[in-house]
């Protein structure tokens, strides 16, 4: 496969992927599970398909107006994904000494016997 082709062949799936994230923008769900999510991520991907030597005008022109497409989804800032896993870390903090809590407790009830020592040393 020569650099046209695999050039061709990676803006075709590029296309693919930004129809699913134009399906997910209503719906306000960019930049939720995975950068792979994020329109950043494909707009980098693109540029680095255009950078490619050799890239025939007609591909060119397709890549901008995925660019296009992509500028008229908005963008996903680092910062609002940064903000989003640390929100979820401190979620996750929150509910940890609870589960704790709620362990020891049948633990003392005799429900469920102490942590093993494999999940002891996973946990360390």
């Amino acid at each position: 496969m020569n650099s046209c082709d695999r050039a061709e062949h990676e803006l075709a799936h590029i296309r693919a992927m930004i129809l699913q994230l134009e399906h997910l923008v209503p719906r306000g769900d960019t930049c939720r599970a995975t950068a792979v999510t994020s329109p950043d991520y494909w707009r980098k991907r693109i540029h680095t398909v255009l950078a490619t030597a050799n890239v025939p005008p007609a591909l060119v022109q397709q890549g901008q107006a995925l660019l296009g497409r992509l500028d008229a989804m908005g963008t996903c800032s680092h910062v609002q994904h940064d903000q989003q896993q640390a929100s979820a870390k401190r979620d996750q903090a929150a509910a940890s000494p609870i589960f704790e809590r709620v362990g020891a407790e049948k633990q003392r009830a005799g429900v469920i016997g102490p942590p093993s020592r494999s999940n002891a040393n996973k946990a360390g």
